[in-house]
């Protein structure tokens, strides 16, 4: 946002200092131009008249946390934290907050909510310096490989020991198959039967 575009929004607000959102957005403008103490100076103002101080007490805390006003950010931060209605960016901030105070554990929690909410604000440095996989979860495992129908081909790496491996029968049999019957005693007769019945089968020589 250019500066007359700024100054045309601050005139609109002296016209409508209740407008709350409109507030919110001049300050976020200042904020990314470096201009903080405007930005806490103009969202105070707003908040002290009681003009959606929910809306306007994140960018807040973002200003303080700007100024190196750690203390003060995390008073506001902690309290939306508690709300249901608590954004991502809201967490993210308190996540970067909490880190900069040197609380990791709290800053790893604030992160793994923050992406639970909201999985576009996931931050590979971030998640390094905190010692967070936010990799997804796949539903198999990392050695599997997938062919061009999406069937998985079983790795040829062995499982880890220990692990036990859970295989699920199938619940079809020739019953579920239509027609096809000359073909289904061929198999029977050829495959299934002497496998069920092996011992008559090698008792009168056939294998």
């Amino acid at each position: 946002m250019d500066d007359d575009t700024l100054n045309q929004l601050q005139e609109a607000l002296a016209l409508s200092p209740d407008n709350a959102p409109l507030r919110r957005q001049i300050a976020k403008a200042m904020i990314r131009k470096g201009r903080h103490a405007e930005a806490e100076a103009m969202l105070r103002a707003g908040i002290a008249q009681g003009s959606g101080a929910r809306l306007l007490e994140p960018a807040l805390a973002e200003a303080f946390a700007l100024q190196g006003k750690v203390s003060e950010a995390l008073v506001i931060l902690e309290q939306h934290a508690n709300r249901s209605d608590v954004t991502g960016e809201t967490l993210m901030l308190l996540c970067r907050t909490l880190l900069r105070n040197g609380d990791h554990d709290r800053a790893r929690t604030a992160y793994r909510r923050a992406i639970d909410l909201d999985d576009k604000l996931a931050d590979d440095d971030l998640a390094d310096e905190l010692g967070v996989d936010d990799t997804p979860d796949t539903p198999f495992g990392a050695d599997d490989d997938v062919d061009e129908l999406g069937r998985v081909r079983q790795s040829n790496q062995p499982h880890s020991a220990g692990l036990p491996i859970e295989m699920e029968k199938p619940g079809v049999d020739f019953n579920h198959v239509g027609g096809m019957d000359a073909v289904k005693d061929d198999i029977r007769v050829k495959i299934i039967e002497p496998i069920q019945h092996a011992e008559m089968y090698k008792a009168y020589g056939k294998a």
